[in-house]
């Protein structure tokens, strides 16, 4: 007697309801990767155009004095004469960085310039009509460089010719009315910082929202004694009145800071100025001196606009 196996017959909804399935897992799995894995944004400088060169160097490689850039300042520094030289360094732009001495001992003199670090302001016209602004800089640190409490460098900053004083906002009329939209707004900036763990900040003062700090903890990115650390900024303005700015840092090639909530400005009157190169410590948000004898050096700025 023969017995027949009775031949298997896959449902016929069974490769449609598997299909189905299928789908929905992958989009849960997509779902769930998005959430925790950060699609990386590729460097500003690789996708801006050219731009400016701040450099220390004339066109035929012959260094600067600290007095020549002085010269191309228009009188917005302090320190520089003081505080700063021009050394060769052959891995930088140009060939030559600005070093920058940073003293144990430095109070106040009777001009209440400080005598530990330096800063200036390049105002290149470009900037005033750009929408986006990438800055792009490295600074290099002795082996046995001391954080201390932190300390300034440098950042991207609007104008500040208005009336109204840089941490308080506008103050309503004496009938209690608010102030109006097209009222003096405050200048808005973004100050790049290192932390007392060796790591990384960037200052922000808004006109939609007040002051804050976003932190680069130093166990996720730090300086690195003795060598070379590249930082770069990009910044994307906000539409006016609305917090939809871009605020961006990469450290060494690796995105570490992203905020897209900035209001760096209510009305299309402002927009970035200038870059600020402050070079010194810091203590509870003011200047300070250095814990001990020591020198940062910059490497020339670049600036990309859009």
């Amino acid at each position: 007697m023969i017995v027949r196996q009775k031949k298997f017959e896959m449902p016929k909804n069974f490769l449609f309801n598997l299909g189905g399935c299928s789908v929905i897992v992958l989009a849960g799995v997509l779902a769930l990767r998005s959430s925790y894995v950060k699609e990386e944004v590729p460097l500003c400088e690789t996708r801006y155009g050219g731009g400016l060169l701040f450099s220390f160097a004339n066109s035929s490689g012959a260094p600067f004095s600290p007095e020549d850039i002085q010269a191309r300042l228009g009188g917005m520094d302090w320190g520089l004469t003081a505080n700063a030289r021009v050394v060769a360094e052959a891995g930088v732009a140009k060939g030559h960085a600005l070093e920058v001495a940073l003293s144990g001992a430095s109070p106040r003199d009777a001009n209440s310039q400080t005598r530990s670090g330096m800063g200036f302001v390049w105002q290149p016209r470009q900037l005033a009509a750009a929408s986006s602004v990438c800055l792009s800089y490295s600074v290099w640190t002795p082996a046995d460089f001391k954080p201390g409490d932190g300390g300034a460098l440098p950042g991207l900053s609007s104008d500040s010719d208005n009336t109204a004083e840089p941490d308080q906002p506008a103050a309503p009329s004496a009938d209690g009315t608010p102030p109006a939209a097209d009222a003096p707004q405050k200048p808005f900036s973004v100050r790049a910082q290192w932390r007392k763990d060796g790591g990384f900040a960037l200052q922000q003062a808004q006109n939609i929202g007040g002051k804050s700090v976003s932190q680069i903890d130093g166990s996720a990115m730090a300086f690195k004694p003795g060598q070379w650390t590249r930082i770069e900024q990009e910044a994307v303005l906000n539409t006016p009145g609305k917090s939809n700015g871009i605020l961006r840092m990469w450290v060494d090639g690796k995105l570490m800071l992203e905020r897209k909530n900035m209001g760096y400005r209510k009305n299309d009157m402002q927009s970035f100025q200038a870059v600020s190169v402050d070079t010194h410590y810091i203590k509870n948000g003011a200047w300070a001196a250095a814990p001990t004898d020591t020198r940062i050096r910059l490497s020339p700025l670049e600036l990309r606009l859009q």
